[in-house]
C-alpha cells in the first residue's frame, strides 16, 4: 500500500512537471514570435512608377496612345521590360515581380 502512494505520488510530479515544461516552452514560443515580428521594421515604401515617354514608345514601336509603364531598363536606359496599363490597378510594382522561372534569382 506505501509503495503504491509512493508510485502515485513520483507519477503525478513527473506529470506536473511535464505539464510546466510544456506550458513554459508554448509561452517562451510565443514571446518569441512576438519579439521576431517587433524587430523587424515596418516599411511603408511607395514606388514611382516609370511610364514610357513618346520616344521609348516610338523605340519599341508601340501606339503613343497607350499608357505604358516601364518595369525593367538596361543600364543605358533603354526598356527592356514594359505593361500596357488600362487602369490604375494595373500598375506593378517591379520589385514585387517574382522570376518566371523557378531557376531564376532576384
Amino acid at each position: 500500500m506505501k509503495n503504491k502512494k509512493i508510485i502515485i505520488i513520483i507519477f503525478s510530479s513527473v506529470i506536473a512537471l511535464i505539464i510546466i515544461i510544456a506550458v513554459a516552452l508554448f509561452i517562451r514560443q510565443k514571446n518569441l514570435k512576438q519579439t521576431l515580428i517587433g524587430e523587424q521594421p515596418v516599411t511603408t515604401q511607395t514606388f514611382q512608377a516609370d511610364f514610357l515617354s513618346e520616344k521609348d514608345k516610338k523605340a519599341v514601336d508601340i501606339s503613343t496612345d497607350l499608357r505604358v509603364q516601364a518595369l525593367k531598363r538596361s543600364p543605358d536606359g533603354d526598356v527592356m521590360v514594359y505593361k500596357i496599363i488600362r487602369s490604375d490597378s494595373d500598375i506593378t510594382d517591379p520589385a514585387k515581380i517574382a522570376p518566371i522561372s523557378p531557376n531564376l534569382k532576384q
